[in-house]
């Protein structure tokens, strides 16, 4: 729809899937990307409520984490980034975590490829480990979101890599407020999806994915927490990059998400009347 009303000229500027950019561009329209990487895209696997007792459902597969580094490598994150995003972005290392941000460890880089590599064959053992030799069941919810419309190819694409290392797949699709409700009320127990958050200071990340208190609680914790705690009460810069960088070590030797790319915000316009474009973004929406 919104290719169609581009084409049509009914708008001028509009957020299209990578896919359908080629479509644009035969018809002379344009695509301008945004100076920072906006688009933090990972995988949600929900339940991971550490901190929060009640909530906490231990039959859930992925709160072992043998479960959750197999999942991590049935991904082949290399394959995603050249197909449905056709090349874009850069790898996403710890959920919302980027290199130019506080708190980075660049040792993170150096290890992924040991620790998240894609490995299918390793994946089963480890689900096997886990108690799981017949796989299990996972339930993943297909959605569409502003700043990353590609989350449906990217549901079919889990399916088969899910699908592939043993495990019974089903999708649901969803609307996002429904997803959204479920996710903020602590009830997405057993259920995964591709969500996106943005490039903001790390420690607003941390509050909103990683803390008791968050928004999104993709993985709580209860060291967390406590290192949080001590941040928001810190002025000293050492310290702070300390706290963060820990919080950050404990979810990549965790596996709290799979993580998969940076991506820039891509706006597709009509060169004959947006002759520039400079903008940022915020949330994985457009601003600035």
């Amino acid at each position: 729809t919104r290719l169609a009303t581009l084409l049509a000229k009914e708008v001028q500027i509009a957020d299209v899937p990578t896919d359908l950019e080629k479509q644009a561009h035969a018809k002379g329209m344009k695509t301008i990307s945004s100076t920072f990487p906006g688009i933090m895209t990972y995988v949600g696997m929900g339940g991971q409520y550490y901190s929060t007792p009640e909530k906490f459902d231990p039959s859930v597969p992925w709160t072992k984490r043998e479960v959750r580094e197999a999942l991590n490598r049935a991904v082949n994150r290399k394959e995603l980034q050249q197909t449905i995003f056709e090349g874009k972005g850069e790898p996403l290392y710890n959920g919302g975590y980027h290199r130019t941000l506080p708190g980075y460890n660049p040792d993170w880089e150096k290890q992924f490829e040991a620790k998240y590599g894609y490995d299918p064959d390793k994946a089963k053992k480890l689900i096997a480990q886990a108690g799981y030799p017949n796989g299990f069941k996972v339930t993943l919810i297909s959605t569409t979101l502003p700043g990353l419309p590609e989350i449906p190819q990217l549901v079919e694409a889990l399916d088969l890599y899910l699908r592939r290392i043993g495990l019974q797949v089903e999708i649901k699709s969803m609307e996002f407020a429904t997803l959204r409700d479920l996710y903020r009320k602590r009830n997405v127990q057993g259920l995964m999806w591709p969500h996106r958050g943005t490039y903001r200071p790390t420690e607003e990340n941390v509050n909103v994915y990683n803390t008791s208190k968050g928004v999104v609680a993709a993985f709580e914790h209860p060291l967390i927490d406590q290192k949080f705690e001590a941040l928001r009460k810190s002025l000293d810069l050492t310290e702070r990059e300390r706290l963060l960088r820990e919080m950050g070590d404990l979810k990549f030797e965790e596996y709290d998400v799979i993580p998969l790319l940076w991506l820039p915000v891509d706006a597709v316009v009509n060169p004959k009347v947006v002759g520039e474009y400079n903008f940022g973004t915020i949330t994985g929406v457009w601003t600035h």
